[in-house]
């Protein structure tokens, strides 16, 4: 349903998780092969979280969907971790594959693929965290949707992950000794919540990122 906003009708956003591939292996190049994107529409954007790269925490240097070129929306280290997230308007296909490409070598390439409806050219804010509980707050505008991705690793296997303020897409290990996460939600009403990632164990490498964005 359309919302009034400084007398405009705005559609809010939408969103929803497609997939999160992941790879295991060290590497500078990644090629994740007929991700799932959802429904195609000239109002979609693909957004992509990136985490696991331990190495340094090399930065990545460009990542594509299906082709298009995507934008890096956040970049931060946090404790011997990295998490970017991208973005990129995809308006075709329903699959496609996904580049990413490192600065240098990376321990581990780690992805939460989302597909969002309707939104700003740009996102609205970001936010990370690399603390013991990774915990952020992030502004929300009416109508807009918020994504996040986070990694952990150094003791125990088998490790999940408990989200406060957003609503989790998966909890996946990917060595006996390194695990990652993801959640997303829309907001009807615009809100800055604190968002919380906390692991069920004491994590020596971690990092949160988040983002959100309004209506169009």
């Amino acid at each position: 349903m359309p919302m009034v906003q400084g007398g405009i009708s705005l559609m809010p956003v939408t969103i929803s998780h497609t997939a999160d591939p992941f790879s295991a292996t060290n590497a500078t190049a990644y090629t994740f092969s007929g991700v799932a994107l959802s429904t195609a529409a000239a109002n979609r954007k693909i957004v992509v979280g990136v985490v696991g790269a331990i190495l340094g925490a090399p930065a990545v240097s460009t990542l594509t969907v299906g082709g298009v070129s995507a934008g890096v929306v956040i970049a931060a280290n946090g404790t011997d971790a990295r998490g970017e997230i991208w973005a990129a308007d995809v308006p075709t296909g329903t699959t496609g594959d996904i580049v990413v490409t490192f600065a240098s070598g990376s321990g581990r390439c780690c992805l939460s693929v989302d597909a969002i409806y309707g939104a700003g050219s740009s996102a609205h804010a970001t936010a990370s965290s690399g603390a013991a509980t990774l915990s952020a707050s992030l502004e929300i505008p009416n109508g807009g949707v918020a994504t996040a991705i986070a990694f952990t690793g150094g003791t125990a296997p088998a490790r999940t992950h408990t989200w406060a303020n957003l609503t989790e897409d998966f909890d996946d290990v990917i060595e006996t000794d390194n695990a990652y996460t993801g959640a997303h939600d829309a907001f009807p009403v615009g809100s800055t919540p604190t968002i919380t990632c906390a692991p069920s164990g004491s994590e020596s490498r971690r990092v949160l990122v988040l983002a959100s964005w309004g209506p169009a």
